[in-house]
């Protein structure tokens, strides 16, 4: 996959330790933070992530959607399981997501499939 942003890390998965709000990996030296919006909606939830590298400021890396104890972050096409506890977080690239393409059901927006 080609990074559309070479100040994005294209390494985010494995697990992080947790301190408070900072996420930090042994493997890697970007740091991750959680934020809470003042305002959130279904499009905008409530918690997000940043990512800051030793030659970066932080800067926006996706909303974080709750699911069943844990949330979804998508990140340049790709989704994300992101599991956070009180002591770490661990992220994992999606398996089990499969995202189909807008166009695939225009031409059926006017057909029955009843008889």
């Amino acid at each position: 996959m080609i990074n559309l942003n070479p100040k994005i890390p294209l390494f985010l998965e494995g697990i992080y330790q947790r301190f408070g709000a900072k996420l930090s990996s042994k493997n890697t030296d970007t740091t991750l933070r959680i934020c809470q919006r003042k305002k959130h909606s279904e499009k905008k939830p409530e918690y997000y992530l940043v990512y800051k590298t030793p030659e970066t400021k932080e800067k926006y890396l996706s909303s974080l959607y709750p699911r069943d104890g844990w949330y979804n972050a998508e990140f340049n096409g790709t989704h994300y399981k992101v599991v956070i506890t009180d002591n770490d977080a661990s992220i994992s690239k999606r398996s089990d997501h499969t995202k189909v393409p807008k166009y695939i059901n225009r031409e059926l927006d006017n057909v029955s499939f009843t008889s």
